[in-house]
């Protein structure tokens, strides 16, 4: 069962992500829950009930799926009504293009963080790092 803390913790991840980045609050909600709940591994099932929403919009959380959408959205529309929708496509390209290698730099450095010490390998447990 999820704690209060982590679901305050997914909505307020939501609420930055929405006003920082202009992703859709359930992807950052997501985000955040994955990042703190307990266990770690959850099924879409486990991320429904506790996040209080349906499978499809745990599903439809991928940024690059709902820019797809929105694009799908505004047809044909003029490049400045399509703009802020284009810009979000081109990052969320730019993130599938960089996160495995900024995976392999975490996983890196990391390890260095642990071989000198400052950080045990029970770590691992929590964070961007854990699988």
């Amino acid at each position: 069962m999820p704690t209060d803390a982590a679901l305050t913790f997914a909505d307020h991840m939501g609420r930055f992500s929405a006003r920082r980045h202009a992703y859709p609050p359930m992807a950052g909600r997501l985000l955040g829950y994955l990042a703190v709940c307990d266990p770690p591994e959850q099924s879409i099932g486990d991320l429904s009930e506790a996040l209080l929403a349906s499978r499809s919009a745990i599903a439809g959380a991928e940024l690059g799926e709902l820019v797809r959408e929105g694009l799908d959205v505004l047809g044909h529309a003029p490049p400045d009504r399509r703009a802020a929708v284009l810009e979000m496509a081109a990052f969320a390209e730019f993130l599938c293009e960089r996160i495995p290698r900024l995976q392999q730099e975490w996983e890196s450095h990391l390890e260095a963080l642990r071989a000198v010490g400052e950080l045990s390998a029970a770590a691992g447990v929590g964070g961007p790092g854990r699988r």
